[in-house]
């Protein structure tokens, strides 16, 4: 025989720190007091703001617009210089820069706007740093490469594509100097989107609140 008054159940509100659901009471044969298990809002919210979620917002930052003028430049330009069927070494390695600085770019947006970096827990900032790094020097040499090739062969394509390594690179750079200058100042973020804040109302967790099972 136990006693039911003594059961009980307590709920915070999910705007002070955390919503709490428990149970309390006697167990079945009545001699042993028990407390069922707490589940604690706070730290549920904490996942739940970590899901992935495509984030159209991120899309209009500046950060986002150089990512999108660093793909669409290094593409433009990998067009112009395989337009010109000319063997010359040199501009092989330029195709492949190109392609790989595109594909990074296009893969860091597509992981800033899906909001993946809140549901890993990598330190994109220091493969951003690599990549852009990386990119910076090689897109440089490579439109080193493209303007000794103008020159030489006058191909108004290779031209072209000059203009466009170099808007891809004045990107890069810009990009790999304002994430030196963010890492210099927070060492510890993991992720250049740190200051951006995401909103999830409160009611939104409450209304997604997993309920705990009643033991009688």
């Amino acid at each position: 025989m136990y006693d039911d008054s003594c059961c009980e159940e307590d709920e915070k509100n999910p705007n002070e720190g955390g919503y709490i659901k428990a149970n309390h009471g006697w167990d079945h044969d009545g001699d042993e007091w028990i407390e069922e298990e707490e589940f604690d809002y706070q730290n549920y919210k904490k996942f739940y703001r970590e899901l992935p979620k495509f984030d159209f917002w991120y899309l209009i930052t500046g950060r986002a617009f150089l990512r999108i003028v660093q793909g669409v430049s290094s593409l433009i330009a990998f067009c112009f210089v395989a337009w010109v069927n000319a063997y010359f070494l040199p501009t092989y390695v330029v195709q492949a820069t190109l392609l790989s600085a595109f594909g990074g770019s296009s893969f860091f947006l597509v992981v800033y706007s899906a909001n993946i970096i809140r549901s890993t827990k990598l330190r994109w900032i220091f493969h951003e740093l690599i990549f852009t790094g990386l990119a910076v020097y090689m897109i440089g040499i490579s439109t080193l490469i493209m303007g000794y090739s103008a020159i030489r062969w006058q191909y108004s394509s290779w031209i072209i594509s000059v203009i466009f390594c170099a808007f891809s690179f004045i990107a890069f750079l810009s990009d790999f100097i304002s994430l030196i200058s963010m890492h210099r100042k927070q060492p510890d973020c993991r992720h250049h989107d740190a200051k951006r804040i995401r909103d999830l109302s409160p009611s939104s967790i409450h209304s997604e609140s997993i309920p705990v099972e009643d033991p009688y």
